[in-house]
């Protein structure tokens, strides 16, 4: 079911922004470019339900290269990276990611005695995760926007399709705590 609902979410993105690229040719032919290795993505998945033993990791395994290499085979050319929305986006994701951290602490905990050891690690568990949150919304995207915003072109689309907000500032020349740049 999850190949299915996989491969009906790659059509309808692919759709949805074929549509929005209609007057825009670059674009229009930059998501052609991208929309076999989608489905092929998606097609392995679902091949990889039908089958058993070493077969499926290893057709989950082409899937995921197929999703993340294939595409930028094809060339950058025609896509549009706006670095407040894809800061946004991502920042979005994170809170999700915090948010399940914190459930987590929640539910592991509800089948134990509560003794000072659990009662700790709850506590430093809630601390990680509001370090996380700190460190990510106050630092990590103004960063991320401005070494965007410094770029442009294919320079700016190849840092955003290689890169997550935290990872563009950890490993770009020049990046530091002072942000000069």
């Amino acid at each position: 079911m999850f190949g299915v609902a996989f491969l009906i979410v790659n059509i309808m993105h692919l759709t949805l922004y074929a549509v929005a690229a209609r007057g825009d040719r670059d674009l229009f032919a930059a998501i052609l470019r991208v929309a076999p290795t989608a489905i092929g993505g998606a097609a392995l998945i679902i091949t990889a339900g039908f089958v058993d033993g070493w077969a499926r990791p290893l057709l989950w395994l082409a899937a995921i290269v197929v999703g993340f290499l294939a595409p930028l085979l094809g060339g950058v050319s025609g896509w549009r990276v706006h670095p407040h929305h894809f800061v946004e986006r991502h920042g979005l994701i994170v809170i999700i990611a915090i948010g399940e951290s914190l459930m987590a602490i929640g539910l592991g905990a509800r089948n134990t005695r509560l003794g000072l050891g659990e009662i700790v690690a709850a506590v430093l568990g809630l601390l990680v995760a509001a370090s996380f949150w700190l460190a990510y919304f106050d630092y990590f995207p103004i960063r991320a926007r401005q070494l965007l915003t410094d770029r442009s072109g294919t320079e700016r689309i190849a840092l955003r399709a290689t890169s997550t907000p935290t990872s563009i500032c950890r490993w770009s020349p020049g990046s530091s705590s002072s942000h000069s740049r």
